[in-house]
């Protein structure tokens, strides 16, 4: 779980024994967080972190992360790939960017002005994001799902889809023949 709070903190909540198979270290004010390659099961393996500037959130692998919080800074990227999912509830924002490769999924709510999604074999859903502009790609299969309400930019190749959930005042469309641009 991640949260914007007041004060930084990190907290691995775990079964005994499982404390050593996680490593936090913050590396030019950036927090990573890795496990112990060796480890198959962790269980009921939290990690809670509060951050009053948290603009960055990559989750790689079998993984997930919810942000329980208004994350309420100017600029946000979200990135999940190889599984990994992300939702985050509440968020507030100019400028957000997602990204979603080889089987990650991000799930979004709140308001950006500016929304850049790229779904590379992934999934966006941001139907519950009031975003102002969004500039969409969706390739390999992908499904991003939206609602734009000034403007919508929206390229899609191999069979991906872009669906949107109320129509936009402008719309720009650059689509292949196999893939869809529909509201949802």
């Amino acid at each position: 779980m991640v949260r914007s709070g007041d004060a930084q903190h990190v907290a691995v909540v775990a079964m005994p024994g499982q404390h050593k198979a996680v490593q936090t270290r913050v590396i030019e004010g950036i927090l990573h967080i890795q496990f112990d390659r060796d480890m198959t099961d962790t269980g009921d393996l939290r990690i809670q972190i509060a951050s009053p500037r948290l603009q960055i959130v990559r989750m790689d692998g079998t993984s997930s992360v919810r942000i329980n919080g208004g994350m309420r800074t100017s600029n946000i990227q979200l990135e999940a790939s190889r599984g990994a999912q992300i939702t985050a509830r509440r968020l507030g924002t100019r400028q957000l960017s997602v990204t979603v490769h080889r089987g990650g999924k991000v799930i979004i709510a709140g308001r950006a002005s500016v929304l850049r999604a790229r779904a590379n074999s992934g999934v966006i859903e941001a139907r519950d994001l009031q975003a102002g502009i969004a500039k969409v790609s969706s390739v390999e299969r992908s499904r991003v799902e939206i609602d734009a309400q000034d403007s919508l930019e929206a390229y899609a190749r191999n069979r991906a889809s872009i669906l949107y959930r109320n129509p936009p005042r402008r719309l720009h469309r650059d689509l292949d023949g196999s893939s869809r641009l529909q509201m949802l």
